[in-house]
């Protein structure tokens, strides 16, 4: 019994030093990570109303498969370049590149939230107001917070191309 208690222990401490190391490891971009995540769990909540009000079916589980999936792109690809910047000691780029990424990616999501609830409350003027600025005017600023210019930008609204 003594050396069943033993393994045990040394199982679970093998686990916590597992769990340590994959934390440690995701420490820099934890915020990124959790803001992404809130963004996917919420416009997963919402295209589940929107499927089931508006468009009168079940929701498809291989939505949340795929938005999964691009959820794990986002943060593969967090973790690549902050582990890559790291390594070349660009540590100021390792916290701003992954702060960019996660800003544009949570634009994308905050834009199809945005979508589908105005599909679910097609009466509500706030939020055909807040999706006509958020395909407008967003994106521009977004990249003059990181210092880079755009004079002309396209972008499809509702099917219709919007010129900048």
């Amino acid at each position: 019994m003594e050396r069943y208690y033993s393994f045990n222990n040394n199982i679970q401490d093998l686990i916590k030093i597992v769990w340590i190391i994959i934390l440690s490891v995701f420490a820099p971009i934890g915020i990124p990570v959790f803001i992404l995540s809130l963004f996917f769990l919420v416009n997963i909540f919402i295209g589940y109303h929107t499927d089931r009000i508006v468009n009168k079916k079940d929701f498809n589980l291989d939505k949340i498969g795929k938005g999964f999936m691009l959820l794990l792109l986002y943060f593969a690809l967090l973790f690549i370049i902050n582990i890559a910047l790291s390594l070349y000691n660009e540590d100021h780029l390792a916290l701003t590149i992954p702060k960019f990424i996660t800003w544009i990616a949570s634009y994308f999501y905050l834009i199809n939230i945005v979508r589908n609830a105005k599909q679910v409350f097609p009466t509500n003027e706030g939020l055909k107001f807040f999706y006509e600025i958020l395909t407008i005017q967003v994106l521009e600023m977004i990249f003059s917070k990181f210092g880079l210019k755009v004079d002309k930008f396209k972008m499809k609204n509702d099917g219709k191309e919007k010129e900048k």
